[in-house]
């Protein structure tokens, strides 16, 4: 017959009471770092569109057998490096003032447009201050001649981004005071050809809003490591834009602005 001892281990009340502590500082460290791990860091500080306008005019001047000329003169801040990126000859931008504020600057826009030519159009206006883009349109239809208030003007919007995460990278865009949809535009190619299959590295949540402060807000994640892994490059941007609520009321149709975030 096999014999043997068994051995009791006692826990006295303060032994008990050690590991209970040792556990529960365990359990908010955890916690903590998760939660840090998880925060939302600020790429974009929410806050204006560094492009408003301050007026649009136009001169008009009809033929009597028909058609005519019309000159738009459309003052703007913008930032200091913005310039058109479109070569319409009927297009002369340039530097009117230095401010309001740091790295902006007050600019001034003429568009001379014939409008004579059966089917025109007048052309959009593109510019551009490097991570950024901003793009507007006029009409001829309007019976305005002069524009000063635009509600683009209250638009804020800002960035956040997650700590990436196994080997993927999570993005939130905001966007206040602007009666806008927000979303994010990737464009994903291999060697320089667009590659059609972004979802399979990408995805974003549908547009949302916040009870507390009434933001707007969508989000993305990005699988970088495995685009990497396959040889691919992303370009993500944030876009909205901004448009008259009935077409030929006001001189500005409208506008949209390109922010990007992140190039892989």
């Amino acid at each position: 017959m096999l014999s043997g001892s068994t051995r009791h281990i006692g826990f006295t009340g303060n032994t008990v009471m050690a590991f209970s502590k040792q556990s529960f500082f365990v359990v908010v460290l955890s916690i903590f770092f998760l939660l840090v791990k998880s925060e939302w860091t600020t790429v974009r500080p929410l806050g204006d569109l560094e492009y408003k306008f301050d007026s649009i005019t136009r001169t008009m001047e009809k033929m009597p057998e028909g058609g005519g000329m019309a000159w738009y003169s459309i003052l703007m801040q913008a930032p200091n490096t913005a310039s058109p990126i479109n070569t319409d000859d009927r297009l002369t931008w340039r530097k009117v003032a230095e401010g309001p504020g740091q790295g902006i600057s007050r600019f001034e826009a003429k568009l001379n447009n014939s409008l004579a030519r059966e089917g025109y159009r007048l052309p959009k206006i593109w510019l551009s201050a490097g991570s950024d883009e901003f793009s507007f349109q006029m009409t001829e239809r309007s019976p305005q001649g002069s524009q000063t208030k635009f509600k683009g003007n209250s638009c804020k919007f800002g960035v956040q981004q997650r700590p990436e995460s196994g080997g993927r990278v999570s993005f939130k865009i905001l966007l206040k005071n602007c009666d806008s949809v927000p979303y994010f535009y990737p464009s994903l190619q291999k060697d320089g050809q667009p590659w059609m299959g972004y979802l399979d590295y990408y995805t974003q949540t549908e547009e949302m809003t916040s009870d507390l402060d009434n933001i707007k807000f969508r989000t993305c994640s990005i699988d970088k490591a495995a685009i990497q892994n396959e040889g691919l490059t992303l370009k993500l941007d944030f876009i909205f834009s901004l448009y008259g609520e009935k077409f030929g009321e006001e001189l500005l149709v409208g506008f949209m602005y390109r922010y990007n975030i992140i190039q892989i």
